[in-house]
């Protein structure tokens, strides 16, 4: 790529579909055949590119948003950092959660299942 970066650099010579792609980044690199897999899902994506609120941090939102981009992008690279920032978002306030109220959700180790232990 050199000193084009991803931005300016045309993809084009390696992709002669009409298919987008998604910029590979060290985050992004595990998510993305997963979104491609679903971009073709077709009640799927035409849900989420209806889909529109106003709630901070919708996965749904920015599903929407990236498959709209992929839809019109005629084979050129696609970003899914927004995407990606949102989950990331999520995962930290999950993991708060975890924190706050770790102790009041029943494990393996304990006995709060019905039955006993497990086996």
């Amino acid at each position: 790529l050199g000193r084009l970066g991803l931005d300016e650099y045309d993809f084009s010579q390696h992709n002669r579909t009409r298919f987008a792609g998604l910029e590979n980044t060290t985050i992004s690199s595990y998510i993305n055949s997963v979104l491609q897999a679903l971009f073709f899902v077709p009640q799927l994506k035409s849900w989420l590119m209806n889909h529109l609120c106003a709630t901070e941090n919708c996965v749904s939102c920015e599903l929407g948003n990236l498959f709209r981009m992929m839809d019109i992008a005629r084979g050129r690279n696609c970003h899914s950092g927004n995407l990606i920032r949102v989950l990331h978002h999520l995962t930290k306030e999950s993991g708060k959660f975890l924190d706050l109220f770790g102790g009041l959700v029943p494990t393996e180790e304990s006995d709060q299942f019905e039955g006993g232990e497990r086996e």
